[in-house]
């Protein structure tokens, strides 16, 4: 999975938006995917079209990995 290096950085001017450096895939062509931005020992997910809403998804460094690896796998290609 790729990710841009563009900052995307926006929203409501909490913590995650003003310290984090948004990203979204490389293959994600305007703002209607979801961005990623890492923290510590956490990685932060949002939706891209709405960026100023408060709520994140926030998941462990492992538990992101896992998740990544098992999309690289393809083990969610049924869905």
């Amino acid at each position: 999975m790729a990710f841009n290096d563009e900052d995307v950085t926006g929203g409501n001017g909490n913590m995650y938006d003003t310290t984090m450096k948004w990203r979204r895939s490389s293959f994600c062509a305007d703002s209607s995917c979801v961005e990623v931005a890492t923290t510590g020992d956490r990685v932060l997910v949002r939706d891209g079209k709405d960026r100023d809403r408060e709520y994140y998804l926030a998941f462990s460094k492992e538990d992101w990995a896992g998740f990544v690896e098992d999309i690289e796998s393809g083990r969610y290609a049924r869905l």
